[in-house]
C-alpha cells in the first residue's frame, strides 16, 4: 500500500508496471538491459506488422512479462511445438528467453528458418548465461564430475546442470551441505561452475570447503 516495488532482472509487463504506478507506488526497477532491448525490439516488429515467434518458458518470470504486453505473440516452449505453428505472415522474427540453453535457441531458430525461410531473428541468450555454457562445453568432457553452484529454481543454472548431464556426472547445488552428501570418492577431476546470478563469495566458499 507505500513504498516501492523493485522489479528483479526478469523484467515486469508495462500492465503491471502501470497498476503499480496507479497505486502510487514507486518502482525501482533492476530489468536486465539485455531483456529491455529485447523487449523493446519485439514491440518494434509487432508494430511493424511482424508475426513474431517466441522461444521461452511460459511460467517464467521474463516470458510472462513479454507475453503479457503482447499478446499476439506466438510461443513455442519446445522444438515440437514448431510443427504445429501456422503463420502465413510473410514477415516473421524470432526472439527468445535470455536463460535458455544456446544450443536451443540455435537448434530453435534453424527449425524455424527451414519452415520460414524469410524469418529474421535476435539470438538473445544472456551474455552471461551464453559464456558459462560455451566455456561448460569446452571443459565438460575432461571432467569426473562437475558441480553447478546456484538456485536450484534458476533457469540459468538449471540449463548448465542439463548440459553438464550430456557429457559426465552433474550436480546442482545451492550451499556446502550439499556438497557433504555427494561421494567424490572415484572422482579425480572436479568442474564448478555457477549460475550467473550465483554470489562470488559463495563459489568461493564451496571451492574451498
Amino acid at each position: 500500500k507505500e513504498g516501492s516495488i523493485i522489479v528483479t532482472a526478469h523484467g515486469l509487463s508495462q500492465i503491471k508496471k502501470d497498476e503499480i504506478k496507479a497505486l502510487g507506488l514507486d518502482i525501482i526497477d533492476t530489468t536486465c538491459n539485455e531483456v529491455k532491448l529485447i523487449d523493446k525490439i519485439i514491440r518494434e516488429k509487432i508494430n511493424d506488422n511482424y508475426s513474431v515467434v517466441y522461444f521461452g518458458i511460459s511460467t517464467h518470470p521474463e516470458c510472462k512479462a513479454i507475453l503479457e504486453d503482447n499478446p499476439k505473440i506466438y510461443l513455442i516452449e519446445k522444438l515440437d511445438d514448431i510443427n504445429n505453428l501456422n503463420i502465413k505472415n510473410d514477415k516473421i522474427f524470432f526472439a527468445s528467453q535470455t536463460t535458455l540453453s544456446y544450443n536451443d535457441v540455435t537448434n530453435a531458430y534453424d527449425l524455424l528458418l527451414n519452415k520460414y525461410p524469410n524469418i529474421t531473428k535476435i539470438v538473445d541468450v544472456c551474455t552471461a548465461t551464453k559464456q558459462r555454457q560455451l566455456a561448460l562445453l569446452k571443459y565438460a568432457k575432461k571432467c569426473d564430475m562437475i558441480l553447478v553452484i546456484g538456485d536450484k529454481k534458476s533457469n540459468n543454472t538449471k540449463q548448465l546442470k542439463d548440459l553438464a548431464s550430456e557429457y559426465t556426472t552433474a550436480f546442482l547445488i545451492e550451499n556446502i551441505e550439499d556438497v557433504k552428501k555427494i561421494d567424490f570418492s572415484n572422482t579425480n577431476t572436479l568442474g564448478i561452475t555457477a549460475g550467473a546470478s550465483t554470489p562470488n563469495l559463495l563459489v568461493e566458499e564451496i571451492k574451498n570447503c
